[in-house]
């Protein structure tokens, strides 16, 4: 499939297009169509009754600096930088200089700015933008009280962590809910490949704080082409808990209305094969448990759900800042269904009941998320990226998932998968690797795709200094490791991750 608080807020509405894709990230996680959108410009489009520039920007004065304001999160241009619109030590809104951070210089999946009302962590996105707390506050610990769809519908569950370079390099932070295998020829000629499965519905009473649509053109064996759309939505069901649907469409018309409203904040840009993604930020639709949220569109494997709780960042991700609020917070969306749905859900999963995570960055290790030398701010262009991490199903096997765009000195995009030795540096299981130790990697698989492996080995190494660790790996291909000591290759290629 590609890829694809509630206080009001006012943004004039934009839309944007980019010859490069850089406030997007489409992708497929199991096949089909959809779209995983970020933005790269922050919330700073924000208007109130202040002096407004030609371009809609509102500009304030230094003197204006600790006076009161109306909308939480809302910034504003200073002579000599950014202002934003936060609580006070009191609890006050009043107008304050944005923090550390370039406000408007973000880059791929949005921005990376912060700001003085919010923590280091968090990653200004369209489909969560604020780690405060919001109404209603959450009276359970299991919020959710209703299948999104019965279970007798779903043939498995992938657990939190799957990866699929050219979609997902990453282990991702949401559930893939596959269906029948059903296919059908739609009113334009063109073949679905799984069954339209309708309703889905709303777990929880909510709020629509976000939408996505992804616009694409699929074309028939016989030349004829057709244009469809594919919704990502995200809800906040309470305090600071979200849940975010993908793959739906047949979205209730009153959303496509809701998002024409002038305080709504919307960015389009070009994406993959020629589609168009249009996000929408501060949306503020009510949603009743049990509504009817859209159907699957039968064009990508099912339909996918995922949890996030902004309060914090998940335990194993380093340098949580670098990535969008669902890859830094995720949590797992089933363990919010109330007991008895929850056990129905966990039925479904492929991995014996285990929810998964996709958080394995450990530090002095080579286990979990490497980013691309120099690209921290294009850590959702997942493709430029590598992972090393516990198969999805999480059997014991490791994988590495190399990104399309990676480029690693002879080891070609994709899956390779081992079974880790118990002790030493042949195979060795990527958490016990530490620094300046050179491992090698032999009897290596690709379950997923059934194709050959190019190369037998790999190689790899890091080294930690100044707040920064660097993983250099590469691929050989022939031969096995043998019993070492190892040495990496003369071509090798590097990637890194902020620590400190």
């Amino acid at each position: 499939m590609r890829k694809l608080a509630v206080t009001p807020a006012v943004h004039p509405r934009r839309s944007i297009s980019l010859a490069i894709a850089l406030g997007l990230l489409l992708a497929a996680c199991g096949g089909g169509g959809s779209s995983e959108s970020g933005s790269n410009v922050t919330p700073g489009d924000n208007k109130q009754n202040d002096s407004t520039g030609s371009d809609g920007q509102i500009s304030i004065s230094e003197s204006d600096l600790g006076t009161p304001c109306d909308t939480d999160g809302q910034t504003a241009s200073i002579p000599n930088g950014t202002g934003i619109c936060a609580a006070d030590s009191t609890g006050a809104l009043v107008w304050q200089k944005s923090g550390k951070g370039d406000m408007g210089g973000g880059g791929q999946g949005s921005s990376q700015g912060s700001s003085t009302a919010e923590p280091d962590y968090f990653h200004w996105n369209w489909d969560i933008t604020t780690t405060q707390p919001r109404e209603p506050k959450c009276t359970s610990a299991t919020p959710l009280s209703v299948l999104p769809t019965p279970v007798d519908q779903i043939r498995y569950t992938n657990p939190l962590g799957y990866s699929q370079p050219g979609a997902h390099a990453l282990p991702v932070p949401h559930h893939n809910v596959y269906v029948a295998e059903q296919q059908s020829v739609d009113e334009n000629g063109i073949t679905r490949r799984t069954a339209l499965v309708d309703p889905i519905k709303a777990p929880a009473n909510a709020t629509l704080v976000g939408l996505a649509r992804d616009r694409y053109t699929v074309k028939n064996s016989s030349g004829a082409s057709a244009t469809y759309d594919e919704y990502m939505l995200s809800l906040h069901i309470c305090g600071t808990y979200y849940v975010v649907f993908n793959h739906i469409d047949d979205i209730p018309p009153a959303w496509l209305d809701a998002v024409k409203d002038p305080a709504v904040r919307e960015e389009c840009n070009g994406g993959q094969g020629g589609s168009e993604v249009c996000m929408w930020t501060y949306l503020q639709v009510p949603v009743t448990a049990g509504d009817r949220l859209g159907r699957a569109s039968g064009r990508a494997h099912g339909w996918d759900i995922g949890g996030t709780d902004v309060s914090k960042p998940m335990e194993h991700r380093i340098d949580p800042g670098a990535y969008t609020p669902r890859w830094a917070s995720a949590i797992c969306v089933l363990d919010l269904f109330e007991p008895a749905l929850r056990d129905q859900l966990y039925s479904t999963l492929v991995s014996d009941g285990n929810c998964g995570r996709p958080d394995h960055d450990y530090p002095n290790t080579l286990s979990g998320v490497w980013l691309a030398v120099g690209q921290r701010d294009r850590s959702a262009q997942e493709d430029l990226h590598i992972g090393l991490f516990p198969r999805y199903t999480f059997d014991g096997r490791l994988r590495f998932s190399i990104g399309t765009q990676a480029n690693v000195a002879g080891l070609p995009t994709g899956i390779y998968e081992f079974t880790p030795e118990s002790s030493g540096l042949r195979n060795p299981a990527f958490t016990a690797v530490k620094p300046g130790e050179v491992a090698c990697f032999d009897g290596l698989s690709a379950p997923e795709t059934g194709l050959k492996i190019p190369v037998t080995r790999v190689y790899a190494t890091m080294q930690s200094s100044g707040g920064i660790e660097t993983i250099t790996i590469a691929g050989a291909g022939t031969g096995k490791c043998g019993s070492g000591p190892y040495t990496m290759p003369a071509e090798a290629t590097s990637f890194e991750r902020r620590v400190g």
